[in-house]
């Protein structure tokens, strides 16, 4: 009996070691491992997602961001499996039906997609796992200790009000943390490779969901409606002159790199209604006109004459407009109307063979300017969101502080 014992603690041991052997580890986070290949099995994914180019330069300088984050994923379910805290099969299905919604995928567009590069679904089923058991531990952990006042929510939907008046801009944003200053032009690389992937054309709440480390990037990177000059300085001025659609170069914080995509802009005035008119004036006519600026003010003193200068000269492309809302109008007709008073012919919208003028016949404010506030339940539940953000990404470091972590 005592050598089958340690004939079978003989062979265990062997088998062990030729599979520890095997198993080359890229990282130990307190009792769990990540494997070398759990790494490179993220990593094809990522490239294979993200238009990064996929050579050997642009994975050494994304792999210690893409292994940080399935480190923070490993601390994640190690604390939710500590309170008890799990997630059904469906629960994980119904996120990753929501994930290829939201990136306008098919259904089973990703599950496919993995298995067309040889990644085992695995890889993104643990990623989102990870998320939705730690949106329930953190709920579970701090959901009783947030409270929020009625004079707090009061308070906060005066400054939602207020900030109607100023311009805003619809961000999101990809966050690289610097976890240590002689890593910073390491985590600046990795946001040059991923702007360069935004302008191939990756889904910037795609990268948002796999890279960044901001509180949003569940909702792939989404901010919301920011109203001018609220954020970080620095970030304040890195996006001041984007246009909608445009992805800022990486600005530098305290605490990390930003890469802040503006989805959209609405400007004060953004609440007016304007009674609007347009004449199309072919170039010809205007070079060929003794002094036209002067002839245009002259039949300009009502839109009416305004109007019928325009069809005299040429009849297709001049007349009214009808009320057109200010914040729905193209960006460079904004440009010419934004501080043009009324019945004054605006700058012309140049064209190769003519020139567009317009005029505002009557400015008119839209009435109850308050009727897209959110309600107060809403404002309370947006500033618990925002606490608990807090709190779970304190736990996080925490987490991070006190971990056995061992990286190889």
């Amino acid at each position: 009996m005592k050598i089958f014992f340690t004939f079978f603690c003989t062979i265990f041991f062997i088998s062990f070691s030729v599979r520890a052997d095997l198993i080359n580890i890229a990282a130990i986070v307190n009792d769990d491992v990540i494997s070398d290949y759990d790494l490179e099995m993220r990593m094809n994914f990522i490239m294979n997602t993200s238009n990064i180019p996929d050579t050997e330069s642009n994975r050494q300088n994304i792999k210690e961001q893409v292994l940080n984050m399935m480190i923070d994923e490993k601390l994640k379910k190690q604390e939710a499996a500590r309170n008890g805290i799990s997630n059904t099969d469906q629960e994980i299905e119904e996120a990753l039906s929501t994930i290829e919604k939201q990136n306008g995928m098919p259904s089973g567009f990703l599950q496919n997609k993995l298995q067309e590069i040889g990644v085992p679904f695995d890889t993104l089923r643990d990623q989102i796992d990870s998320d939705l058991l730690w949106v329930k531990n953190s709920h579970l952990s701090f959901g009783n200790r947030i409270k929020v006042s009625d004079d707090e929510v009061k308070y906060r939907l005066s400054m939602i009000e207020e900030a109607q008046s100023k311009n805003q801009a619809l961000l999101a944003d990809i966050f690289l943390p610097i976890e240590e200053e002689d890593k910073s032009s390491e985590v600046y690389l990795t946001a040059m490779q991923i702007l360069d992937a935004l302008h191939s054309g990756s889904s910037f709440s795609n990268l948002a969901r796999q890279f960044s480390s901001s509180i949003t990037a569940q909702n792939g990177g989404d901010m919301g409606w920011v109203p001018e000059g609220s954020l970080e300085p620095e970030l304040n001025e890195g996006i001041k002159n984007l246009s909608v659609g445009q992805v800022s170069l990486p600005i530098k914080t305290k605490t990390g790199y930003h890469l802040i995509l503006v989805r959209d802009r609405k400007y004060a005035e953004g609440d007016k209604t304007l009674d609007l008119a347009k004449i199309t004036i072919p170039k010809d006519y205007i070079d060929k006109a003794t002094n036209f600026s002067s002839l245009l003010k002259e039949h300009s003193s009502s839109c009416e004459g305004f109007i019928k200068f325009g069809k005299d000269i040429f009849s297709e492309g001049s007349g009214s407009l009808g009320e057109v809302s200010f914040g729905l109008l193209p960006e460079e007709v904004q440009d010419l109307l934004r501080t043009l008073p009324e019945l004054t012919p605006s700058d012309p919208l140049i064209s190769e063979d003519k020139n567009v003028y317009f005029m505002i016949c009557r400015i008119a404010k839209d009435e109850g300017k308050d009727k897209n506030l959110p309600s107060f339940d809403e404002v309370r539940r947006l500033i618990e969101t925002e606490r608990l953000n807090i709190l779970a990404q304190r736990k996080l470091r925490d987490l991070r502080k006190s971990a056995i972590l061992e990286k190889r």
